[in-house]
């Protein structure tokens, strides 16, 4: 009997453990989209919470996520903060980005 208890509370905590992990995956929920001048738009569904510092620059977000997100002109989420896209908005001129940083 204590074995089953301790076998079934084992699975339970692996459950809940395994559900976190999967919850905490993604910063946000929907499709942050990254307009390029010259190239087709770049989605990247349900973004990881970091940084994106795709090339060449791109000039508008859309942002379909649940989240802001901050643009930078500055590679690699550096330097002052240039705009930040709520969610649900866009396309947004931004003139000429070059990273964008999705919160945790």
């Amino acid at each position: 009997m204590k074995t089953t208890r301790m076998f079934v509370v084992a699975l339970a905590l692996t459950g809940m453990a395994w559900t976190a992990n999967v919850t905490t995956a993604n910063a946000a929920t929907g499709s942050l989209i990254l307009h390029f001048p010259d190239r087709p738009d770049a989605a990247i569904p349900n973004p990881s919470a970091g940084c994106f510092s795709p090339e060449p620059t791109f000039t508008g977000v859309t942002n379909r996520t649940d989240v802001s997100v901050a643009v930078y002109q500055q590679p690699g989420c550096s330097g002052t903060v240039v705009r930040v896209v709520k969610p649900g908005t866009g396309p947004v001129d931004i003139g000429q980005g070059r990273s964008v940083k999705v919160p945790s």
